[in-house]
């Protein structure tokens, strides 16, 4: 059976005889990564799939109203790295 690599980790891998046309290996990260490439995708093309993903995305904002406020305060790292990228974004500009 030949051998592929996978487009995300570049390893080599076996791919399933049913799948035909698989490019990314089994691997957890390598599984995420199609999936984040597909709805990258599937938003740019389908307004109906791209609004019905935003709609989830409020309602979940809505039910967890306080998550991202608690979030900066246990993980102070995260709001120094956030404060350093937007001076390099803005300074780009």
């Amino acid at each position: 059976m030949e051998k592929r690599r996978c487009t995300a980790c570049h390893k080599l891998f076996h791919p399933r005889a049913q799948s035909p046309g698989q490019k990314f290996c089994s691997g957890a990260e390598c599984q995420r990564e199609r999936k984040r490439r597909w709805q990258k995708a599937r938003r740019a093309s389908d307004p109906d799939y791209r609004d019905n993903d935003i709609q989830a995305n409020r309602n979940w904002r809505s039910q967890h109203p306080g998550y991202w406020c608690d979030y900066r305060h246990k993980h102070p790292q995260s709001v120094i790295r956030n404060r350093e990228k937007q001076r390099e974004r803005d300074w780009s500009r």
